[in-house]
């Protein structure tokens, strides 16, 4: 799998490498032009899968906080669901 992020107006960012499941990967917001307050979710491309977008956005803030979603199912029928 892998994931970027995008805005409610649809901007993405980057897609992470493809990675396998029992891992994890990060995208440092600070690191792109997404501006601070923008509202954010991410999209999780499953290989040889579907394409499903997180459950909720959340804002974009500076604040050394991390939104956490979990990704669960299967390749062609699976969730994207923020944690915290």
């Amino acid at each position: 799998m892998s994931f970027n992020v995008v805005t409610r107006t649809g901007t993405p960012t980057p897609s992470t490498d493809t990675y396998p499941i029992n891992q994890w990967r990060v995208i440092d917001l600070t690191t792109t032009d997404i501006p601070e307050g923008t509202d954010v979710r991410p999209v999780v491309s499953a290989t040889a899968g579907n394409t499903v977008p997180g459950n909720r956005f959340v804002s974009y803030c500076q604040n050394g906080q991390t939104a956490t979603y979990t990704a669960s199912g299967t390749t062609l029928d699976y969730q994207v669901t923020l944690v915290q």
